[in-house]
């Protein structure tokens, strides 16, 4: 809703949480821009949070310089009643908007091709994003080729902590009589968390830290000695899929369709790392 109301003109910025893609799955479906900040970034105080380890508030804007005054209006430092701020870096001292329209002379940019070439990756989206990598490198950043991990398994391993966390906070706050007035796809989630045992949580957390290891490897230290400083992958593997006759009606889960568009949205929650989803392109005139 959010994203539709950005793209459709009726209001120039608006927020949403994400814990595995849910600003950034609608922002590229939308063709608007979508920030997933630095978990911490902004105090998620006053607000009922479905997945505590994963979610974060975040901004859906038309462009970066809207987003830029967004986020700084709303990270303006750490927040006392919420923890999770008190070790957030602050913001560039010239301002996030000045900090927006430095060149990229200097900016390393990892691109993973074998998984564009993959199927997760639609090939029009895939070309796409090609594309806008070439025309970094025009203007000047350093495009890397890199090996990232396997999204497929950052999925399940999102799904899992999404599940058991989401499951819980949902039955804290509104109970079980609240489950029918869901949709088809929460009301998944809320069947699935009755079955997640506390093992499966907890193998769930192991594997997140080797992912976020994995990430930091390719993203640390600062500096010249760092892989890369940007990494590029799709916010969603497609464009806006079809709503097929009936689903309005009673609501419908497509695993295949889920599995593209939230399949490369999950590592960012996972490490806790910003990302953004940025309009590149259209297919069949959709957004990419």
């Amino acid at each position: 809703g959010s994203a539709c109301a950005v793209a459709a003109e009726l209001v120039p910025l608006a927020l949403g949480t994400d814990a595995g893609g849910s600003i950034r799955t609608p922002a590229s479906l939308c063709g608007v821009v979508g920030l997933k900040p630095t978990f911490g970034r902004i105090a998620r105080t006053g607000w009922r949070v479905l997945c505590h380890s994963l979610d974060t508030v975040g901004t859906l804007a038309h462009d970066c310089a809207d987003t830029a005054l967004l986020l700084a209006a709303l990270a303006p430092g750490p927040d006392p009643r919420d923890d999770d701020t008190w070790d957030g870096p602050p913001l560039p001292a010239s301002g996030a908007t000045a900090a927006a329209q430095r060149p990229i002379d200097d900016l390393r940019i990892g691109i993973d091709r074998k998984l564009l070439a993959g199927p997760l990756v639609e090939p029009a989206v895939a070309a796409a994003i090609k594309r806008a990598v070439a025309r970094l490198a025009q203007l000047g950043a350093a495009v890397r080729e890199v090996e990232l991990p396997d999204p497929d398994v950052v999925r399940l391993i999102g799904l899992v902590i999404l599940g058991a966390e989401g499951g819980s906070a949902f039955h804290h706050h509104f109970g079980a009589a609240a489950i029918p007035a869901l949709g088809a796809d929460l009301q998944l989630l809320m069947a699935a968390s009755r079955h997640m045992l506390a093992g499966d949580y907890l193998h769930a957390l192991r594997l997140r830290a080797d992912v976020r290891a994995a990430y930091l490897e390719l993203l640390r230290p600062p500096g010249p000695d760092a892989d890369c400083d940007v990494l590029v992958m799709p916010a969603a593997g497609c464009v806006a899929p079809a709503i097929q006759p009936g689903d309005l009606g009673h609501g419908v889960v497509d695993d295949a369709v889920t599995r593209l568009l939230v399949s490369h949205t999950f590592a960012s929650n996972l490490t806790g790392l910003p990302a953004l989803a940025l309009p590149c392109g259209y297919a069949d005139a959709l957004p990419i």
